[in-house]
């Protein structure tokens, strides 16, 4: 009679090497995912940046506040707010250098820098609840809009 199938060595060694290349390759796969939600904030942010480009071109003057919650203020800016989405997963608010009503400004740099948009990481999965949704102080995006130069932490 002759023997068919696998033995149960055989079996585990192909468990172990599937073990292992998954082991390899999960951890790549959410960095990649990180990198992909970065690029809804490098978006947003150019978005921002092209928004004060034209006031400023058209000579109205920075600083302007753009924070949460005032909706006409981004508006001003020809966007919609985009910390209303339930389905973003980065907090918007561009800091002015005023260290008064900013929506609560928290830093994600070494010293937050006049006229700079910054985008937060929001934590959890969405569906977010606007303005109140919980962020991550050291997951941000930040661009000049003086340069539109973007830094960002070193995830995105």
């Amino acid at each position: 009679m002759k023997k068919r199938g696998f033995s149960f060595l055989e079996l585990m060694i192909a468990v172990i090497i599937i073990g292992v290349l998954a082991g390899i390759a999960v951890p790549n796969y959410f960095r990649v995912v990180e990198r992909t939600r970065g690029a809804e904030a490098r978006n947003t942010l150019a978005i921002i940046y092209r928004g004060f480009k034209t006031l400023s071109a058209e000579n109205i003057p920075l600083p302007l506040t753009v924070d949460l919650p005032p909706v006409a203020a981004w508006s001003v800016i020809m966007m919609d707010n985009p910390n209303e989405s339930t389905r973003a997963w980065f907090s918007y608010w561009v800091y002015d250098g005023d260290n008064g009503n900013n929506g609560g400004e928290v830093q994600c740099s070494t010293a937050l820098l006049a006229n700079t948009a910054y985008a937060r990481r929001r934590t959890g999965n969405p569906p977010f609840t606007a303005y109140t949704a919980p962020f991550d102080n050291t997951r941000c995006l930040a661009i000049d809009l003086n340069t539109g130069n973007i830094v960002s932490s070193p995830e995105y």
